[in-house]
C-alpha cells in the first residue's frame, strides 16, 4: 500500500498499484523521475521521492544476490515497474491542479484544501480570513472569522477561537493564488502547535464566483457576481505618475494619499496632496465627498486601492483615478 502526495495535500488517499502493464513507458521517462515533486509512503513511514524509489527498487533487482533469485528478481522489477507507473498516472492530475499557484513550492509542507472540499466543510471547519480590514469588510466567506496576518498576537487570536489541539479543520485565507499571507498565516499556526491546518489558496474569488450564497461582498449576501470588478476595470483607471502630477494640478482635482501616517516615510511632490487614510476615506466616500471632483489616489504599492473602488464603483463615482503601483511608482 503506498500513498501520494504533493507537498501535503489533505485528502491524500490509500492506493494499492498492480495490474499496470505500463514498462516501455516507465523506462523512457525513468532517467528524469528524480526531479519530480512528488512523494510515496509505504509501510515503512518515510517518505521518499518517486525516483529514488524507482532506482532502488531496479538495483535491488540487479544485486548479486537477487541474481542467483531469479524469481525474487523479477518480481522485484514488476513491483517498480507497477508500482512507478500507477504512482506517476495520479500523478499528472494533481500536477495540473498545482499549476496556478506558485507559492506552493515555497511552502512544501503545507496542506491544501480546494474550493470543492472546503464548501463540504463550510459547517464543521473554522475559516478564518488573515487579510486587512479594508479587504475583510469589501467581501469575506460568510462565516470567516477576521484575523489580521499582520498582527503580532495573530498566534494568540487564534487559539481564542480555536484550540490548537482540536481536530476540525482550519483553514485560512487571502485573496488566492499569489497571495501570501494564507501561507504565511498557516505557517505560523502549524509551527505554533495547531493541527488539522488548511491554507485555502483558490482564494475570497474563486470561493466567491463558486458560492456567491456564502459570501458577503459590501455587507451584503448572497453576492451578484457582476458586482466583482474585473481585473481590467481596475487597470484602466491606473495612469503613471507622470500623468498622476500632471493631473493634480488642475484645479478641479482632489489628490488623496490613502496610506496609514506610519506608512508615510516618503512624500511624493505632488501639488495638493492630502493624507486620509483609508478606513476615513471609506466614510467620505460613503457621505459622497469629491464626487463632482476629479479623484486622484495613491497608495504604498498599488493594493489598498482595488478595495477602495468597490467603494467608489458602489456610490457611483465615476471621475476618479489611480497611481499604478502606488509610491514604487514615484520617481521624485
Amino acid at each position: 500500500m503506498f500513498l501520494l502526495r504533493r507537498g501535503v495535500h489533505p485528502f491524500t488517499r490509500g492506493i494499492a498499484v498492480s495490474g499496470l502493464n505500463r514498462f516501455l513507458a516507465v523506462r523512457a521517462i525513468a532517467e528524469n523521475l528524480d526531479d519530480l515533486p512528488y512523494l510515496i509512503k509505504d509501510g515503512s513511514g518515510v517518505w521518499v521521492n518517486i525516483g529514488q524509489l524507482f532506482h532502488a527498487l531496479t538495483e535491488r533487482a540487479a544485486s548479486t544476490n537477487y541474481k542467483e533469485n531469479k524469481t525474487m528478481m523479477k518480481k522485484t522489477l514488476q513491483r517498480a515497474v507497477f508500482t512507478i507507473a500507477g504512482l506517476l498516472t495520479l500523478a499528472v492530475p494533481l500536477m495540473a491542479a498545482d499549476e496556478g499557484y506558485p507559492l506552493r513550492k515555497k511552502y512544501p509542507a503545507l496542506q491544501y484544501i480546494t474550493t470543492t472540499d472546503l464548501k463540504s466543510q463550510y459547517d464543521n471547519a473554522q475559516i478564518v480570513d488573515v487579510r486587512s480590514k479594508i479587504e475583510f469588510n469589501v467581501i469575506h466567506i460568510n462565516k470567516s472569522v477576521h484575523l489580521p496576518m499582520s498582527v503580532a498576537s495573530f498566534a494568540a487570536d487564534l487559539e481564542k477561537i480555536r484550540q490548537r489541539s482540536a481536530t476540525t479543520p482550519l483553514a485560512l485565507y487571502c485573496n488566492g493564488h499569489s497571495c501570501e499571507k494564507s501561507y504565511e498565516a498557516a505557517d505560523l499556526a502549524t509551527k505554533a502547535g495547531f493541527k488539522n491546518v488548511f491554507v485555502y489558496d483558490a482564494g475570497i474569488f474563486d470561493w466567491a464566483k463558486a458560492n456567491p450564497d456564502k459570501t458577503t461582498l459590501l455587507g451584503k449576501s448572497p453576492v451578484a457576481k457582476e458586482k466583482l470588478i474585473p481585473k481590467t476595470t481596475f487597470t484602466n483607471k491606473c495612469i503613471s505618475y507622470d500623468e498622476f502630477k500632471k493631473k493634480a494640478a488642475s484645479p478641479n482635482a482632489v489628490v488623496v494619499d490613502i496610506r496609514e501616517p506610519v506608512q508615510r516615510d516618503v512624500i511624493p511632490k505632488v501639488a495638493g496632496l492630502r493624507n486620509i487614510p483609508s478606513d476615513r476615506m471609506v466614510e467620505l466616500i460613503n457621505k459622497g465627498e469629491f464626487k463632482e471632483k476629479q479623484l486622484l489616489i495613491l497608495d504604498a504599492v498599488g493594493k489598498q486601492v482595488e478595495w477602495l473602488q468597490y467603494y467608489l464603483e458602489g456610490k457611483g463615482y465615476t471621475n476618479y483615478l489611480f497611481l499604478d503601483k502606488g509610491m514604487l511608482s514615484a520617481k521624485d
